[in-house]
């Protein structure tokens, strides 16, 4: 069974267009708390593109979750010019929680009872 069978069992999106995503954050991010303004996009696109891959990874783990996983992963791929993770750990995370808020994952039911129909906040879930 592959990550994108186990997705589809749990309501994710078969698949999720990693460019799109990086496209709305090129245009947004200057609008977003989570950015500076003064920061070009490339200063942030790869925090953004490792916080959608690890959504699509694992969608029902939390970003608190795997944040130093990510952290990880960042300063691997980032090279010697990069944004320090403290600012662009920010950014990894709008972008998860973007993916959480458009994929929210509901849950299979489990031992017999269904799924859940609200958050833990106590917003109604969508059908």
């Amino acid at each position: 069974m592959t990550v994108t069978d186990l997705n589809l069992m749990r309501g994710v999106p078969a698949s999720i267009d990693v460019d799109a995503e990086i496209d709305f954050w090129r245009r947004a991010y200057r609008d977003h708390p989570a950015f500076s303004p003064r920061r070009d996009f490339a200063d942030y696109e790869l925090a953004i593109r490792i916080g959608i891959e690890a959504f699509i990874e694992d969608p029902d783990r939390t970003f608190e979750d795997c944040r130093d996983t990510l952290e990880d992963a960042y300063e691997a791929r980032a090279g010697d010019f990069r944004l320090h993770w403290y600012d662009a750990g920010s950014a990894a995370a709008a972008a998860w929680h973007r993916l959480v808020r458009l994929h929210r994952v509901r849950s299979a039911p489990v031992n017999g009872l269904a799924p859940a129909t609200h958050d833990p906040a106590g917003t109604a879930l969508a059908s």
